[in-house]
């Protein structure tokens, strides 16, 4: 059982993967796969600052950048 739960994880992993890469290639902008309530999420840096200054997230980007399973370059 705990095999099949690592294999859903990497397969949703490496679908985030190449989903910030495909927004990375259309628009310019980087993107993080961060790690939340436990499944990768594609979020751009350009929206988790406007996140940030509006309060919504009270940490900072570069801790964000740190924790990232991912960063488009």
């Amino acid at each position: 059982m705990k095999k099949l739960k690592k294999l859903f994880q990497q397969l949703r992993l490496k679908h985030a993967i190449k989903k910030a890469n495909k927004f990375h290639n259309l628009t310019g902008y980087k993107y993080l796969v961060l790690n939340y309530k436990g499944k990768p999420v594609v979020k751009s840096k350009r929206s988790l600052k406007e996140m940030i200054k509006n309060g919504e997230l009270n940490t900072t980007i570069q801790y964000l950048e740190q924790i990232a399973l991912y960063k488009t370059l």
